[in-house]
């Protein structure tokens, strides 16, 4: 899975997300050998075949933006919503002009859609979106739903100290419960990646918050929360998934997304 977003799906990242997945990769002994055995295995022919997966090829032309721009924070939602029900579509981050007045178009995107799968396309964005002022923002139903939406591979790594973090802080439940799932994490790693689709960007970080939440009076980063909350996003679908956890989340994502 590491391979296949970072050989197929790089183009859909940031620099930074992408310079995370060469990271992870070089954690894991992958040299190139490695990554062009992959892309050669995964390429497909003029057959539209490969393997028992069946290929369609679409012209660019065929493609209509959506009449609104999304945050780039929601594009892990965006592909998750799209990927389920097999609505070809690609983001472009070229966004010259924010529809509002106060919205960073550097933090925005377009998203083009087949215009052959619109009407459900349109339907989807309806139901997980909100639109006004030429702004998609994200319908959150609960706590729970806000965190599975929350995308990590968006996050600009050079602000990740810039905030202060001096209030922000976890009880001795907060932090029993986060050791834990931390301990479960570094023992599932590769079949959570495998399992759920994803990269877990601050995989590296999990042994050391650990440690972190085990002392009393250790400092936490921003790269510790943002941690904190990959985790938890990671185990929140479980039927025995904790309310403690979705408070914990809650706050960490009212403090986090500015």
């Amino acid at each position: 899975m590491l391979l296949e977003q970072y050989v197929h799906q790089r183009n859909e990242y940031t620099p930074q997300a992408v310079a995370i997945l060469e990271q992870e990769i070089a954690r894991r002994k992958l040299g190139q050998a490695d990554i062009d055995a992959f892309a050669k295995q995964s390429l497909i022919g003029d057959e539209g075949m490969a393997g028992n997966v069946e290929v369609q090829h679409f012209k660019r032309d065929d493609f209509v933006k959506l009449e609104g721009a999304f945050a780039k924070n929601a594009s892990g939602l965006i592909r998750a919503m799209f990927a389920d029900e097999n609505v070809p579509y690609f983001m472009d981050a070229n966004v010259t002009m924010s529809p509002l007045g106060g919205q960073d178009a550097n933090n925005l995107v377009h998203v083009y859609v087949h215009k052959d799968f619109m009407d459900k396309a349109t339907a989807l964005v309806a139901t997980h979106f909100d639109c006004a002022g030429g702004m998609f923002t994200v319908k959150y139903s609960d706590a729970r739903e806000r965190l599975k939406s929350f995308s990590f591979q968006d996050i600009q790594h050079a602000e990740l100290d810039t905030a202060d973090i001096m209030d922000v802080s976890f009880s001795p439940e907060e932090k029993e419960l986060m050791m834990k799932y931390a301990l479960r994490l570094g023992n599932e790693i590769d079949a959570i990646e495998n399992s759920q689709g994803r990269i877990v960007f601050f995989f590296d970080n999990v042994e050391e918050l650990a440690e972190r939440l085990a002392e009393n009076n250790s400092a936490l980063s921003k790269t510790d929360l943002l941690t904190a909350l990959e985790i938890l996003q990671i185990y929140c679908d479980e039927p025995e998934f904790p309310q403690t956890g979705l408070g914990i989340a809650d706050a960490l994502l009212s403090f986090l997304v500015q």
